[in-house]
């Protein structure tokens, strides 16, 4: 009788953080890790790495041991439609600034959901647009553009 190894969501997903946390840590190989006291670039990247890597190595070991949810087909229409909204916030950004470009980037996302209402994602929207700006150009002052004039 032969093994096989059960493929499920969180064994899949164990391993996707697996992968990640292992690629953070090879293209952050050259950052000085420095010590605890004295911390380097590359100290609280390494650790993340880390912590990702092990929190994977758990995921994926329960997704193994216990099973998990079958994994469900591939829907596109998400994966585009915010790949979409990341587009518009980076070319929105500068051009029509912080407040639009959180705007479009809520907007665009959420047409990729199957349960999107104009109501709901224009009131989230906003309150997105004015906590961003609020954050990002008063509290932090950033030199980020507010509107485009």
């Amino acid at each position: 009788m032969q093994a096989r190894l059960p493929v499920n969501q969180d064994s899949i997903a164990g391993l996707l953080f697996v992968a990640f946390g292992a690629a953070a840590l090879w293209f952050g190989r050259n950052y000085s890790v420095g010590t605890a006291v004295r911390m380097g670039p590359g100290y609280f990247p390494h650790l993340l790495s880390w912590l990702l890597v092990l929190f994977g190595l758990g995921i994926a070991l329960k997704g193994a041991l216990r099973g998990g949810a079958p994994i469900g087909q591939l829907s596109l229409r998400p994966v585009f439609f915010v790949l979409l909204s990341f587009i518009a916030f980076g070319l929105l950004i500068d051009r029509a600034g912080l407040p639009a470009a959180a705007i479009a980037c809520v907007f665009i996302g959420a047409i990729g959901g199957s349960e999107f209402r104009w109501k709901e994602q224009l009131i989230l929207s906003i309150c997105l647009a004015i906590a961003s700006s609020a954050l990002f150009i008063y509290a932090l002052g950033l030199p980020m553009q507010l509107w485009p004039w």
